[in-house]
């Protein structure tokens, strides 16, 4: 026999191995079953069913019986979600969806599309590696964000709403339910001494976990926990840097007279239990394209912004219509109007443009803190408690670019501490965009959303 054929008759024998198995022990089966989660379960029950003899429907019923009491208490209401019973066009839940959001929500622009492609990545989101967060920030009290979370805690999949979490109780959640976590008011994700907060930013992709000790005495033996899991963090102000840069940022701000929107009872209701079937349907019927897609590459966004939109993008491509056109647009929308550089960048940046504006190849320190000081909108003019930016201060903060001062010798002025263009040539290409610097990006006036060129899948 070829290797084709040596293939095939193993895979037979394994097959009736299975079989004779299940045959002998048929409740052995369908307890190993009922402690699988909801999408493996799916995946797996015609192959079951069909290998046991019996219906999908009477397999459904047994493994049904067979779930722990136990965890059944435990679980929320609206965790207990069956499938809608016909098949369903992802297009159009996904306009549902949106149209849901701005019922009850004044959203900033291209909000809408973001969240409905989140709702629905949270029902599929151990197919992918990566789940973005969802970062809901407000600068001021009443800008609607608690009524998106309370939203968010009824369309998502195992949805927890909770407003304080400890550690142990985060990692245990996760690994046991893998819900999607819905925290508001999270003020202490933002502390350095909170190890919640290391939990948290580790949990974004599959490889996250906490390890622990459990047992007693010489019983003690390290285990781990994962913590991946879609999350929903709201909070007035700003996160962490650390923590923007895992997530889809969403500010809300106060709806003005002319903004009117449906209130919102906060209570689960029928349209919201509608919405989780589809979603759970499409889900289960998406499921393996989902989670064999290739990878994704989308011109116009860093690499950071790649990792957080690729499920959302892979989610859209596969729900069809224009979806994906609207996804690249709303990616490239919110991730630049987030993209706030770090202290140090904006720095380096305005030493670029003094450099220019002196159009000298060597600058004392002296010149540099008189041209960086010159715009009083600029931070550095009352950097150094309200004085003007010290040579220690700008020195600390290049340091990080391994940018160091050098005895300089601009024409017509003595020899003084300084700094050289050549020195600053490297960061300049790595951390500073040229604005004429192509986008690929267009807007919807533009000919409709972004052209799906921009996005390409290998």
């Amino acid at each position: 026999m070829d290797e084709h054929q040596i293939t095939a008759k193993l895979a037979e024998l394994r097959a009736k191995r299975d079989a004779g198995k299940a045959a002998d022990n048929p409740d052995g089966v369908v307890v190993e079953l009922s402690k699988l989660k909801s999408l493996q379960y799916a995946k797996l029950r015609k192959e079951k069913a069909k290998l046991l003899g019996i219906t999908v429907a009477a397999l459904d019923a047994e493994v049904k019986q067979h779930r722990s009491k136990d965890d059944e208490r435990d679980f929320l209401p609206h965790w207990n979600v069956k499938p809608w019973p016909e098949e369903i066009d992802g297009d159009a839940l996904l306009d549902e969806l949106r149209n849901h959001f701005r019922r009850y929500v004044v959203l900033p622009e291209e909000a809408d599309v973001a969240l409905a492609l989140w709702v629905l990545h949270t029902w599929v989101f151990e197919c992918f590696d990566i789940t973005p967060y969802l970062a809901i920030t407000s600068p001021t009290p009443r800008c609607g964000k608690t009524v998106l979370m309370t939203m968010l805690y009824w369309l998502c999949w195992r949805a927890k709403k909770t407003d304080s979490m400890s550690k142990a109780v985060i990692y245990r959640s996760v690994d046991a339910d893998r819900p999607t976590l819905v925290l508001d008011e999270v003020n202490w994700i933002c502390s350095l001494d909170d190890e919640r907060a290391g939990i948290v930013n580790g949990g974004f992709e599959r490889n996250g976990f906490v390890e622990t000790c459990e047992g007693e005495g010489a019983a003690i033996k390290p285990k781990r926990w994962s913590t991946y899991c879609p999350k929903a963090l709201g909070m007035i102000g700003r996160l962490t840097p650390t923590l923007m840069d895992r997530s889809i940022a969403i500010t809300m701000r106060r709806k003005t007279a002319g903004e009117i929107v449906e209130r919102l009872r906060r209570r689960d209701n029928d349209e919201h239990a509608e919405l989780r079937q589809k979603c759970r349907r499409w889900a289960e019927d998406n499921a393996d394209a989902l989670r064999t897609a290739p990878e994704m590459v989308a011109s116009g966004l860093d690499d950071r912004a790649v990792d957080c939109w690729e499920p959302l993008l892979v989610i859209a491509k596969q729900a069809g219509g224009e979806w994906l056109g609207r996804a690249l647009y709303a990616a490239k929308v919110l991730s630049s109007e987030h993209d706030q550089p770090s202290i140090n960048v904006e720095l380096l940046a305005d030493i670029k443009a003094a450099f220019a504006l002196r159009a000298k190849d060597e600058l004392t320190t002296k010149a540099l803190i008189a041209e960086l000081c010159a715009d009083q909108e600029r931070p550095w003019a009352t950097w150094n408690k309200g004085k003007p930016i010290s040579d220690r201060q700008v020195a600390k903060l290049l340091k990080s670019f391994a940018i160091i001062s050098d005895t300089v010798h601009p024409p017509g002025e003595s020899h003084a501490k300084g700094y050289k263009l050549a020195r600053f040539e490297d960061a300049f290409a790595r951390y500073l965009r040229s604005p004429s610097e192509p986008q690929h990006m267009s807007s919807p006036l533009e000919g409709g959303y972004a052209s799906v060129r921009t996005c390409k899948f290998r």
